[in-house]
């Protein structure tokens, strides 16, 4: 049994793991209502599973992320970011490769809003690095999350019981793609957010 929620979870990472399990079913819809029937050829992409969740944030600006003093009069954005993997069929074959979001959540008076969202465009090929951010939040999966959110705030999400069923449930659907290949080139790191400092990366990536 299942009971609904009348409000979004105030706990960010609570919030995103409920938006993260069904996070690929709304993204599926968008793309599937923004498709053109008339089109002779259409390639679509189909979003498999989203996850791998971190929200140690960023700094705005140079220097080092300083959190803002407690007395300020506006609450900064929560940053999360998570990667989606992604599917395409092009030419009687699948391609798969994996998006890297950048996501600022923002807490209002009747609850969680999308403030802005940054992806990074992951490459099929092995080794080859993501395409630079941009600002994605009237994208596929900016409107998904919108949309979750939409539905959060007005009680329409199904919460089972525990999190340890959705939990478990993710896990399993992650196996194959949190797999980390043995080629030093195709190398993930161990800190998602170190996708959006690229300089960083490559450093850690020399010492490894």
């Amino acid at each position: 049994l299942f009971a609904q929620s009348p409000t979004c979870p105030a706990d960010v990472e609570t919030l995103t793991s409920l938006l993260l399990q069904d996070l690929p079913s709304y993204a599926n819809r968008v793309m599937q209502r923004s498709r053109r029937l008339e089109r002779a050829v259409d390639q679509f992409s189909y979003v498999i599973v989203a996850g791998r969740p971190e929200f140690k944030p960023l700094t705005l600006g140079p220097g080092v992320y300083e959190p803002p003093a407690p007395t300020a009069d506006v609450e900064p954005p929560q940053q999360v970011f998570f990667t989606t993997l992604e599917r395409q069929y092009q030419k009687d074959k699948a391609v798969e490769f994996q998006n890297f979001h950048w996501l600022f959540l923002v807490q209002t008076d009747t609850g969680w809003r999308l403030a802005m969202m940054f992806t990074r465009i992951g490459s099929s090929a092995l080794g080859r690095p993501p395409m630079p951010p941009r600002e994605s939040s009237q994208g596929v999966i900016g409107r998904a999350v919108s949309l979750w959110l939409r539905d959060c705030r007005a009680g329409a999400i199904q919460v089972s019981p525990t999190e340890s069923d959705r939990t478990l449930n993710l896990r399993h659907k992650m196996r194959h793609f949190l797999y980390t290949p043995k080629n030093k080139s195709s190398r993930r790191t161990g800190n998602m957010s170190c996708r959006w400092q690229v300089t960083l990366c490559d450093r850690q990536n020399k010492l490894t």
